[in-house]
């Protein structure tokens, strides 16, 4: 058999370039699937503990809810929202920005150590299931 032994381990540049254009398709259209219509929802009384604390870091720089109870969990979506609410104004679209960055993020970090565990394809389709799962969508939104 003259076969290139490159290509059947998927090692060849040509393989590579398809397979991160296809990631980097496959992200954008999360993006997308993620995106659209982002402010329709209202938002959700969990998201609104991130609101409360992201006007209240650019008000007086700290984290605080009405109540005046600091919130702190997962204070890096929120100083995120901060930042996002600073540049472009408050509203559930923007609100709802840093989540869906962080799934995007997920699904790279999937197809990484897939790819490093079980291959580029089978990374690529885990990637892409969890891109496509309703359930992820709703989440990141």
């Amino acid at each position: 058999m003259n076969q290139n032994p490159s290509i059947l381990s998927g090692n060849s540049n040509t393989n590579s370039r398809t397979i991160l254009l296809a990631l980097s398709l496959l992200m954008l259209l999360g993006l997308f699937v993620r995106g659209y219509n982002l402010s329709l929802p209202v938002f959700h009384y969990d998201e609104m503990y991130h609101v409360f604390a992201a006007k209240s870091l650019l008000s007086d720089g700290t984290p605080n809810l009405p109540s005046g109870t600091p919130y702190t969990r997962s204070l890096y979506i929120t100083q995120i929202g901060a930042l996002l609410f600073q540049y472009f104004g408050v509203s559930e679209a923007i609100a709802r920005i840093p989540s869906i960055l962080i799934s995007i993020l997920v699904a790279f970090l999937i197809w990484r150590l897939g790819k490093s565990c079980i291959g580029s394809r089978t990374a690529s389709l885990a990637s892409a299931l969890f891109i496509f799962s309703p359930w992820c969508i709703e989440l990141a939104r």
